[in-house]
């Protein structure tokens, strides 16, 4: 099985992956953006519009599957960390059922990994000497992107309602000004989990570090091998 700094090293390549994919996806985007409206006309042959919609219907295909990858890799990560948690001070675990279904919860997606998080690094303060405050401010930050990219993802399906109160211009403007602001927030929601993670790997090491010099934990206590 991947080790615990593995799973941390595994996240890390694809939070850099997911970076890269939505700058990309923006440029493109801006490319189709500008296709569509440079001077009335097409700024592009025809055929490049077409090759750009389907290197970005590819794209987000593509995404989508990392996507579950990434998911399956934090969740097995979220409960060998779980254990280890356990086995250090007999702390009472989270039940492994929010550990594999927190992800089909509505808001859980968002609200849970960082409650995780700020539970697991509060008790790897009782291990090592662990700057909290610096932990709790990408917690928080990250939280209210999440929430904020959550928001956003479900408004192409409420924005017909909005539709209703809003006049046609208005609702283009709003509707249109999302499409841009997305991606942007996007690429910086996914820089925020990429330094979190960075910043874990640091902490893993140091666990496994205190744990290989002290002899009164044997080698079986933590998953890591």
């Amino acid at each position: 099985m991947l080790t615990n700094r593995k799973l941390l090293s595994t996240q890390i390549g694809f939070f850099k992956v997911f970076i890269a994919f939505h700058f990309t996806y923006f440029l493109f985007f801006c490319l189709s953006y500008i296709n569509r409206n440079y001077l009335n006309g097409e700024m592009f042959p025809s055929e490049w519009g077409r090759v750009i919609g389907q290197f970005m219907a590819f794209l987000w295909g593509t995404h989508q599957i990392l996507n579950l990858l990434s998911l399956i890799f934090l969740i097995v990560w979220f409960y060998r960390s779980n254990k280890n948690v356990k086995a250090l001070h007999a702390a009472k675990g989270i039940h492994p059922f929010w550990l594999f279904t927190f992800w089909i919860v509505p808001f859980m997606e968002i609200i849970f990994p960082v409650l995780f998080l700020r539970r697991y690094v509060s008790v790897m303060e009782k291990e090592f000497k662990v700057d909290r405050k610096k932990y709790s401010n990408k917690y928080w930050l990250i939280l209210v992107l999440g929430i904020i990219g959550y928001l956003l993802g479900v408004f192409p399906f409420v924005g017909p309602y909005f539709a209703q109160v809003l006049r046609a211009h208005e609702y283009l403007v709003v509707f249109g000004a999302l499409m841009w602001i997305k991606p942007v927030f996007l690429i910086g929601y996914c820089a925020l989990w990429l330094i979190l993670f960075r910043e874990l790997q640091k902490i893993d090491q140091q666990l496994i570090a205190k744990h290989t010099h002290e002899s009164y934990l044997n080698e079986s206590v933590l998953i890591d091998d």
